[in-house]
């Protein structure tokens, strides 16, 4: 009885069975054109998947510190570090934080400039020699007669409309900025998070993690003009090279328009800023408050003197063959008031009257702390057109085309880095180059690591809507 029931129920399940297989059956007939198509949908994102996971297992390293390449448009080529060695490409959506800002065309650079940006200021301090901030160069400076010089080079960061000086905990207040340095800033940055957190765009990468930034400069057709080169310079007062302490980490400085400092001050050698065609050598072809529209060039009849801001054939210098390029100059105060302990003041109400400018060779009595003086050489290339272009800070200044150059500094280094360039450099009267740091002062003779001299990326970047 049992066998006859389970061989009945087996037959009515199978006649079910085939029933319903050729429904299927007769509605797949009826409904095969719009079936094809969805077929080949699912097809293809089968593979996609497939592709996904393979890429995935040849390839470990997921972030672009690990990739090597150069910014195309709305994406990044690279050539992928992991086991395939093939090439890939990562598309962007365009936005401020990726197409203005946080990517570097160099490889070396992109790989490196933030690898550590998540390490304390202790830890940075504790493993400076053995992650490379540091490196042995037996040569690279001199002394100088009258003054200590430290100067190194930076490659732009990102880009954005925040101010943490002006705008403190507000981002979005200010006018787009480029910044360089440390590639974390933005209205939210404090003294904590400066010191202890974000890579740097500039040689030693994080054990200087100060904030530079400037407005950014506008070509006139909706886009950011990134700078071929930016030197840093670090010097004492003539004469006064020993008495030169470090920049306090969490000083807030502002030079040029911003602050009421008339940049028809600004020359090179003295206090202020200045928009000039120069060599970088010796030869100017224009000093002025203004962005010319074109650089004139290397001649002795376009020579000027420095000095009085007047062209002059006579200061021609035949050896200096370097072709001229446009440069923005901004040269910082150097002395700061002190409080009831000594210390330094680190800002003020209105962001400048706790520091000044040097007074003949040392600080005047109301800002006793003598500090290197810092100034940005910010440089584009020479033989372009910059008739239109301005700064993104002109328009709201109401001023003429790069009347409202300033600039704006907030102390970032990390202190036995500072110690061991102002005594190695500063406080001996050295004349160090590229980031070298003299032996003085009982510190080995060592450089910050190095990054190009020369930015070669995209040129023109489109300026983002301001949230």
């Amino acid at each position: 009885f049992c066998l006859r029931s389970w061989v009945i129920l087996n037959v009515y399940v199978m006649k079910k069975f085939k029933g319903i297989l050729t429904s299927i059956g007769r509605w797949v007939r009826k409904h095969k054109k719009r079936l094809i198509p969805a077929t080949n949908i699912l097809a293809f994102i089968a593979l996609g998947l497939l592709l996904l996971v393979l890429t995935k297992a040849a390839t470990p390293f997921e972030s672009i510190e690990a990739e090597r390449g150069t910014l195309q448009g709305m994406a990044t080529t690279t050539a992928v570090s992991g086991a395939s060695n093939g090439q890939a490409v990562r598309f962007n959506a365009m936005s401020m934080n990726n197409d203005l800002g946080n990517f570097l065309y160099n490889t070396t650079l992109n790989s490196r400039w933030n690898q550590y940006k998540d390490s304390s200021e202790s830890e940075v301090n504790a493993n400076i020699a053995n992650r490379g901030n540091y490196s042995s160069n037996p040569a690279g400076y001199q002394a100088h007669n009258s003054q200590g010089q430290f100067r190194f080079y930076c490659q732009y960061s990102h880009f954005n409309y925040d101010d943490p000086i002006l705008y403190p905990g507000q981002p979005g207040k200010a006018h787009l900025h480029m910044y360089w340095g440390n590639g974390n800033v933005t209205g939210n940055t404090n003294v904590n998070s400066l010191v202890n957190s974000g890579g740097s765009t500039c040689q030693g990468y994080e054990v200087n993690r100060t904030g530079y930034w400037m407005p950014a400069m506008l070509d006139g057709n909706n886009k950011a003009v990134i700078p071929e080169t930016i030197l840093m310079y670090y010097k004492t007062a003539l004469n006064n090279a020993a008495q030169t302490k470090v920049k306090p980490q969490g000083l807030k400085m502002i030079a040029g328009y911003a602050n009421g400092d008339n940049n028809s001050k600004g020359l090179t050698h003295v206090n202020g800023v200045a928009w000039v065609c120069y060599t970088g050598s010796l030869n100017y072809t224009y000093i002025g408050t203004t962005i010319p529209d074109n650089c004139p060039a290397n001649t002795r009849e376009n020579a000027w003197d420095p000095y009085n801001k007047v062209k002059d054939p006579s200061k021609y210098n035949s050896q200096d063959t370097f072709p001229v390029k446009l440069q923005a100059i901004i040269f910082f105060p150097a002395c700061v008031k002190v409080d009831g302990a000594g210390k330094p003041v680190l800002d003020s109400a209105d962001h400048y009257s706790h520091v000044t400018y040097y007074s003949g060779s040392g600080c005047p009595s109301t800002h006793p702390y003598m500090m290197p003086q810092v100034s940005y050489h910010v440089m584009w290339p020479g033989n372009l057109d910059y008739s239109k272009w301005k700064l993104s800070s002109d328009a709201m200044a109401g001023v003429a085309d790069g009347a409202s150059l300033h600039a704006d500094w907030y102390g970032g280094w990390t202190i036995p880095a500072m110690e061991h360039w102002i005594k190695g450099c500063i406080n001996t009267q050295q004349n160090c180059s590229n980031g070298v740091m003299a032996p003085g002062g009982g510190y080995p003779h060592r450089q910050l690591q190095t990054i190009p001299t020369n930015y070669t990326g995209p040129n023109f970047l489109t300026i983002p809507t301001k949230r």
